[in-house]
């Protein structure tokens, strides 16, 4: 997980209903308020992203929206049940450890309690691991069942810490979510997966690299594992990558010297890595030239490695 970009959401109750944002953050806060009581107890609530991911370039920013939003209303539909002062400043994943242990919501495990209220993880677990714990994770997969037994079988090492990750986020030409991204994903799991063994063997060599701080071995793995994986999808995306202005991007970010550079879920979003921040702020400054005198200017940023999860905070 990376410290930057990230999502800052601010919910209490009042007497109004506020999205800050855009209608995309409204319907997302709606469609979590049915799992909790707080409509049945004529409260209403006042929602306020006040940083957020921008939806649909990657980064998983659609799970971090969905935990964010699904965890921030269970720890407020118990307020009156939690301890908040008490819970003020400690990681998510320990306030709903206890929200789940002191309620009778039938599940084992705060993990499995979001799983069910995000209604996340159904291809990957990665991104509500990384919400709970930060850190590198390697999903094991899962056999095809129904959502709610979802099981979460991931592993998870620390990110070295002066390891710098590059962003370059040129405009979203081909968005890909909702039903058309089930309809993709569907359309290219028809193809089987010559190469799964591998795969998994490159992701877990890359974990042992990252424990050992080896920057060389982790981000060759990496080149191949994200060389596979854009194979799988090369015949619904139209190639390697999601259009030409990510597939520049790649280019453009393994000439000035980044590492293990791929694209983030459909894209736009493209990262590479550099060993150190003087690293990755040289990189930048040749890729901010390239990327200014585009038509349409591109993003380019550094982001650290994150190993902790996401911080419930009282204002």
């Amino acid at each position: 997980m990376l410290d930057r970009p990230y999502v800052d959401l601010q919910v209490s109750l009042g007497t109004t209903y506020e999205g800050a944002v855009a209608n995309s953050f409204d319907t997302l806060v709606h469609q979590h308020l049915k799992d909790v009581k707080l409509e049945k107890r004529g409260c209403n609530v006042q929602a306020n992203f006040r940083t957020h991911l921008p939806l649909h370039f990657g980064l998983g920013s659609g799970t971090q929206h969905a935990c964010s939003i699904a965890s921030a209303l269970g720890i407020l539909d118990c307020s009156d049940r939690l301890d908040l002062s008490e819970a003020n400043g400690r990681p998510v994943l320990k306030v709903l450890q206890q929200l789940v242990q002191d309620n009778d919501y039938g599940f084992e495990t705060a993990e499995q309690w979001l799983v069910e209220r995000s209604g996340r993880c159904r291809r990957s677990a990665i991104g509500l691991t990384g919400f709970l714990q930060g850190g590198l994770i390697f999903d094991f997969g899962h056999q095809q069942q129904s959502h709610s037994q979802r099981q979460l079988k991931v592993s998870r090492v620390d990110f070295p810490s002066m390891w710098r990750i590059v962003l370059i986020q040129p405009p979203p030409v081909r968005a890909v979510y909702g039903v058309r991204e089930s309809s993709l994903m569907r359309t290219a799991a028809q193809t089987p997966n010559r190469h799964v063994e591998l795969m998994l063997s490159l992701a877990q060599a890359c974990q042992s690299a990252a424990r050992a701080t080896d920057f060389s071995v982790f981000t060759a793995g990496l080149d191949e594992y994200m060389g596979l994986t854009a194979s799988l999808f090369m015949a619904v995306q139209g190639g390697k990558y999601n259009g030409p202005e990510v597939a520049l991007a790649v280019e453009m970010a393994k000439t000035v010297g980044l590492h293990g550079v791929g694209q983030s879920s459909w894209g736009p979003t493209v990262f590479g890595f550099a060993r150190s921040e003087n690293d990755a702020h040289a990189a930048v400054t040749e890729l901010s030239d390239r990327c200014g005198q585009r038509e349409v200017a591109w993003q380019v940023l550094i982001a650290k490695p994150k190993n902790e999860g996401a911080i419930f905070r009282m204002r």
